[in-house]
């Protein structure tokens, strides 16, 4: 109602064919259209023959509200590089304060084992030797 109210020297004045009207304007409802990344809100209209005049008022805050939207979006997905190689620099930060820890050495005990483990000591590991039974007496 107040943008209906509004004097026709202070809104924009737009003429399309009655088909680019309909080719080239993303509605989103009868008094409000998308043009050329602008949304614009419908004041008074006026047909003549095959041509269409509407008067508008551009409506700047559904347009940074779109703007915001679109660009949160891309970012979301991924689509804009700057935020993708921000996001490559956030976890290569954060792996810098946690490295990975690489178990670089074994035990002795483990690695002679693994040195000594032949098929023959392993058939003779099983027989083991026990002691005599009673000790010997030295003396």
């Amino acid at each position: 109602m107040i943008i209906a109210g509004m004097e026709k020297e202070d809104l924009v004045v737009l003429k399309f064919s009655l088909k680019e009207a309909e080719d080239d304007l993303t509605w989103k409802h009868s008094k409000e259209f998308r043009y050329m990344d602008s949304m614009y809100d419908i004041v008074d209209t006026e047909i003549n023959g095959d041509s269409v005049i509407y008067w508008c008022w551009p409506d700047q805050k559904e347009n940074e509200l779109n703007l915001k939207i679109e660009k949160l979006v891309s970012n979301a997905l991924g689509q804009n590089p700057q935020a993708r190689e921000n996001h490559t620099r956030y976890f290569n930060f954060l792996n810098s304060l946690y490295p990975q820890l690489v178990r670089e050495w074994d035990s002795f005990a483990l690695k002679m084992e693994r040195e000594l483990d032949t098929p023959y000591l392993r058939y003779y590991k099983s027989l083991g030797i026990t002691p005599l039974s009673p000790p010997p007496k030295i003396g």
